[in-house]
């Protein structure tokens, strides 16, 4: 709830931004499921399983890609949304594009 409300309030625009999302979980389903209605744009899903964000593209309108394609997907990206239950850091510095200007939430618990 707290991603969604800091979204809509300290982001104008944000229906026009592109997304992606780092892991498939209630919490990420939670967001997504706000932004389906709310966002023009689709947005993109990453996860371990490739076979699971393919499940969930058609559902919420996104692109799957596999995670080891994550800095390809940060490229086309505003806003990064990522919960995971890794123990270690999933976005690493050469993940991020150069001149990347991103909005990242990490909900992750390990």
């Amino acid at each position: 709830h707290a991603v969604v409300e800091i979204i809509r309030n300290q982001f104008p625009g944000y229906e026009n931004k592109r997304f992606t999302f780092i892991g498939i979980n209630k919490m990420n389903h939670t967001i997504m499921n706000f932004l389906k209605s709310n966002v023009h744009n689709s947005f993109l899903l990453c996860n371990r399983s490739f076979d699971k964000a393919l499940e969930l593209q058609n559902q919420f309108n996104c692109h799957a890609y596999r995670l080891d394609h994550l800095k390809k997907a940060l490229e086309h990206s505003d806003f990064v949304i990522s919960g995971t239950s890794a123990p270690h850091a999933i976005i690493k510095k050469e993940h991020i594009p150069a001149q990347a200007s991103l909005t990242i939430f990490d909900l992750a618990v390990p």
